[in-house]
């Protein structure tokens, strides 16, 4: 990648996916002395954000609300240390594969892969709100996206929500992480009847649901493309609450001879 960017003249990488955050975090200084600036945040935030009891640990440490959690071998001396249900998730996972939610002890698998954390299940809806992080450590907006549906752990149909709360949250979060810049995705789920949000997860680097933000008018690529060249900078907090999104799969049908049509 060194070798493209350099032959190309690439000077803004935006890395997407999470085997990937820890390398490019950690080798930012190599693309930088050559011109290409990374999209990523700091080696330790991206450490927080890949380690779910990293992620926990920094949460409660600096006072955001979260669910209560505990490691496998902590729980397994206590099946009934948290209130059931309890959510059963990998402590290095994406795309909520090997997410198990269990409604009572009996409902327990007999094995469990060791890597494993225990966490409470949190009521309400799941938001994921989408926040960009200035050079200066400054969070650009925060657009809370509302999971109406979601398919292998990717939302298919959401919508944008204006919710102070939830950005005020977001914002907070984002400039207190220790070298934060660039995309960021804090998952957060609220209990409308009592008003209590519950951080679940943090994500550094684009999200499959941020093009609904930048439809809504938060248009993230572009404004990072306008720090970075020094134009003038259109980025603002205003942008439209209500936009909808649905994704849908097409299949396409071909038929000996040529033809073809669309289911």
């Amino acid at each position: 990648m060194l070798d493209i960017c350099r032959a190309e003249g690439v000077r803004l990488l935006v890395p997407t996916i999470d085997t990937e955050l820890e390398l490019y975090a950690s080798t930012k200084r190599d693309f930088t002395d050559m011109g290409a600036t990374v999209g990523i945040s700091s080696p330790e935030s991206v450490a927080i954000a890949h380690d779910k009891e990293a992620t926990h640990s920094w949460l409660v440490s600096n006072g955001f609300p979260t669910v209560r959690q505990l490691a496998l071998v902590d729980f397994q001396q206590n099946l009934k240390a948290l209130p059931y249900p309890i959510v059963i998730k990998p402590r290095a996972g994406s795309m909520s594969n090997g997410v198990l939610t269990i409604s009572s002890e009996g409902d327990l698998p007999t094995s469990f892969d060791p890597t494993v954390i225990i966490q409470t299940f949190a009521p309400g809806d799941e938001y994921t709100i989408s926040v960009l992080v200035d050079r200066s450590g400054r969070c650009v907006a925060a657009v809370p996206r509302l999971r109406l549906v979601t398919r292998g752990g990717e939302v298919s149909t959401g919508r944008t929500v204006r919710d102070s709360g939830l950005e005020d949250l977001a914002t907070r979060i984002a400039e207190r992480l220790p070298g934060a810049y660039g995309p960021l995705n804090i998952q957060v789920i609220k209990d409308e009847s009592t008003g209590q949000m519950n951080v679940i997860e943090i994500n550094a680097r684009f999200g499959g649901g941020d093009p609904l933000a930048w439809a809504a008018g938060a248009d993230f690529p572009r404004w990072m493309i306008e720090e970075l060249a020094d134009l003038p900078r259109t980025a603002s907090n205003d942008w439209r609450d209500g936009v909808s999104m649905v994704r849908f799969d097409r299949a396409v049908y071909t038929i000996p001879g040529g033809d073809k049509f669309v289911g």
